[in-house]
């Protein structure tokens, strides 16, 4: 997920973007669910521009709940 400082902070490979439409970020939320089996939840670690992006974050975790993750997301206040 995006953090503030994105492109100089990069997540790596198929970053969910708040500037993508909700359809891009599901198709990349959907590439990362497919590298794993066996998860329980959806954590954010340094995506605090894309968490507090509610039109982002949204269509995120309906798919997550449709799924039954859990989901931990913290997102830091921006610096001033």
């Amino acid at each position: 997920m995006e953090p503030y400082d994105y492109p100089d902070n990069d997540p790596g490979p198929q970053t969910l973007l708040a500037t993508l439409s909700p359809e891009q970020n599901l198709d990349r939320f959907l590439w990362h669910l497919g590298r794993l089996q066996g998860y329980a939840a959806v954590a954010n670690f340094m995506g605090a521009r894309f968490v507090a992006t509610d039109a982002a974050m949204q269509p995120i975790i309906r798919e997550a709940s449709k799924r039954g993750l859990a989901i931990s997301m913290t997102a830091r206040r921006r610096e001033a």
